[in-house]
């Protein structure tokens, strides 16, 4: 009977963690930019509504009697009410909730693989069955993660070409 392989194993074991140790940090990163961007959407919509909330309106009333801030009042509450409507129906609360909760689970799961990875590197004749069942672990829960994101209107081709370009730069690949 042939012996194993492990060298060949470890390298495969190797490519493996590294992948998804990219692939993870990614998801981290795009996960934190969009939280940043839902949370700067929250603040902009939080400032309209709260000066076209009911203790701004009164202000608002008594400009509305002069005709050079009519105009100016009526687009402003306009924009406010506007804002009340997107916020609600972009869900953008629940956006921050899931986006937050993603970020932290990507986070823990990127450095959990940073240490097998380092593990790995420290001992380089590392025990291939136990490291491929702490890789198979790992790998689920971020299949899980994964599939539990919801799709988001701010991805797009520019922003996940920022962040892979960002990643590169990080990891030095």
């Amino acid at each position: 009977m042939a012996e194993p392989d492990f060298d060949h194993q470890r390298n495969v074991l190797w490519e493996a963690v590294y992948r998804l140790h990219y692939d993870t940090y990614y998801e981290e990163l795009l996960v934190s930019r969009l939280l940043g961007k839902w949370s700067k959407i929250d603040v902009i919509i939080k400032v309209f509504v709260a000066v076209t909330s009911s203790t701004s309106a009164i202000a608002g009333w008594a400009l509305w009697t002069r005709p050079d801030f009519k105009l100016i009042w009526g687009v402003i509450s306009g924009v406010g009410a506007l804002c009340a409507i997107l916020s609600s129906s972009l869900s953008v609360q629940s956006r921050i909730k899931e986006h937050t909760a993603s970020k932290e689970n990507f986070s823990r799961l990127r450095n959990a693989l940073e240490i097998i990875r380092h593990e790995m590197a420290l001992n380089p004749d590392f025990d291939v069955s136990k490291t491929d069942e702490q890789y198979k672990s790992l790998k689920e829960q971020y299949n899980d993660h994964l599939n539990g994101e919801e799709y988001d209107i701010l991805v797009t081709s520019k922003l996940e070409h920022s962040i892979q370009t960002h990643l590169n730069t990080l990891i030095g690949s």
